[in-house]
């Protein structure tokens, strides 16, 4: 597995662009829900819902997720690191992340570990994007045959 050196990642965004991008991972089932959802309830980290009560993951709630047609859960890597997931559709799982968050090697292991969990998992990449941007532009990828990340900058 190659990492990514902070100082590459930071290069790649202005305060003004740090908020919220994109992340994605298409060609998603409803089974991918609960894999998602097993992956992160055993991270054994901080969970709420988008009301802001926590949940624990139980089975319950993995099958309530998978049964309803919007789902979105914020989740918290570390008390600073905050990913908000969003089960819109069966065919994709979108999310967003804060990269003000992101303001060290530390963090950046933290977060670019949770991605690879999850690509590993459901077997699929794991892309990030600028907000609006469109499906094929993404600036960092986590391809899961290959175990390999990748950065890229737009000109």
């Amino acid at each position: 597995m190659n990492t990514i050196d902070y100082s590459e990642w930071a290069e790649l965004f202005t305060p003004e662009d740090a908020n919220l991008p994109d992340g994605s991972i298409n060609n998603t089932s409803i089974s991918d829900r609960e894999i998602l959802l097993n992956v992160i309830k055993n991270l054994q980290v901080k969970v709420k819902d988008e009301n802001d009560n926590v949940l624990s993951l139980a089975e319950k709630e993995i099958m309530s997720a998978n049964s309803q047609n919007h789902f979105s859960i914020k989740v918290f890597l570390q008390p600073e690191i905050l990913v908000i997931i969003r089960l819109a559709s069966p065919e994709y799982i979108d999310f967003d992340i804060d990269l003000n968050e992101i303001d060290n090697q530390k963090s950046l292991d933290v977060l670019l570990g949770f991605l690879q969990k999850i690509g590993k998992a459901l077997n699929k990449e794991v892309k990030l994007r600028y907000e609006g941007a469109d499906m094929h532009s993404f600036f960092y990828m986590y391809d899961s045959v290959t175990d390999k990340q990748e950065l890229k900058k737009f000109i």
